[in-house]
């Protein structure tokens, strides 16, 4: 290989502990891997040593909630092993919503540390689910069919089959003499129940199921129109929680005026837990007769999991 020059120079009068400095483990294409456990040394079980250096995990941030309340799961697959992997069988989640957080990029595993062993961990699926209903609920297993290939080193390989190239290239990088031999198996993650709570009983009238942390605003594009013509009202919901299941809060208008139902647009951030966004309401209503009327504000109710109470909060009117 090339030569490489190294120019020291004087020591820096920095601190000798400077801050640590955040590293992307998969900015470097050389970065490190975990120790690989491909070698079957004499008289090793080719099982054990799966069942020890291949893992299915399934990972929450909590195992109780209130209904309406996120949990993330996640499930990654753990290994040090040579292995091809892919889902046999993916988990139903019944009794939620799922909303899927990160979508696959390409960026490859990431390192983890679990019992003080290095894995390679490949994220399978990370989701916040959002329980629609009280109870006791099993998370069903991902299952996984796995293709791991071992090199046997009691068993040495001929030469017959490997060339002169082959052979220096493998003293080059420490490949041990043997016999590469593949093995299926099947794994999945262990099931995992979650305990969902029902709401307090003492919800306000208007409460529809919003839970989270949230704030509104609201206001008419035109507060001045000619009798039988529209006026545009937008009401904001913006905050921290399961917004995709907020409805839009009913609205009692004064007699003379014909309301229409409310067209609705999002804008989601689920990458994060509770999910943060704002979801958009837009009335439109009608005077049939001219006047000058006082509307009532939107009064809009949820509730806080932080705090486990009910808040309300109304426009103006």
């Amino acid at each position: 290989s090339n030569q490489l020059r190294i120019e020291v120079g004087e020591a820096s009068t920095q601190p000798s502990h400077p801050a640590p400095r955040p590293v992307d483990p998969l900015a470097n294409p050389y970065r490190r891997q975990p120790q690989e456990e491909y070698m079957l040394q004499p008289g090793e079980s080719a099982t054990e040593k799966i069942k020890k250096n291949l893992l299915v995990v399934l990972d929450l941030d909590k195992t109780t909630a209130y209904v309406g309340e996120p949990i993330v799961a996640t499930y990654k697959l753990l290994t040090r092993l040579r292995s091809d992997s892919r889902i046999s069988k993916r988990p139903s989640l019944n009794g939620f919503s799922v909303y899927d957080m990160v979508e696959y990029d390409g960026s490859g595993p990431t390192i983890e540390v679990k019992d003080g062993k290095e894995y390679q961990s490949h994220l399978i699926r990370k989701t916040q689910l959002f329980p629609l209903q009280e109870g006791s609920f099993v998370l069903e297993p991902v299952e996984l069919e796995n293709n791991v290939r071992f090199l046997r080193t009691d068993q040495p390989r001929g030469n017959s089959n490997r060339s002169g190239l082959q052979r220096l290239i493998d003293d080059l990088m420490g490949e041990e003499s043997g016999v590469w031999e593949e093995h299926s198996v099947n794994i999945a993650s262990t099931p995992r129940t979650i305990t969902v709570l029902p709401l307090p009983d003492n919800a306000p009238a208007n409460f529809s199921g919003a839970v989270g942390q949230f704030t509104i605003k609201g206001k008419p594009a035109n507060a001045t129109v000619a009798a039988g013509e529209n006026i545009i009202y937008e009401l904001v919901i913006e905050g921290g929680g399961n917004i995709p299941l907020i409805n839009a809060p009913a609205w009692e208008l004064p007699e003379g005026f014909t309301l229409f139902d409310p067209t609705v647009k999002e804008e989601l951030d689920k990458t994060v837990s509770p999910m943060r966004g704002k979801k958009i309401f837009t009335y439109t209503f009608t005077p049939e007769r001219e006047g000058e009327y006082t509307v009532p504000g939107i009064a809009f109710s949820y509730f806080d999991p932080n705090s486990k109470t009910y808040k309300s909060l109304s426009t103006d009117s």
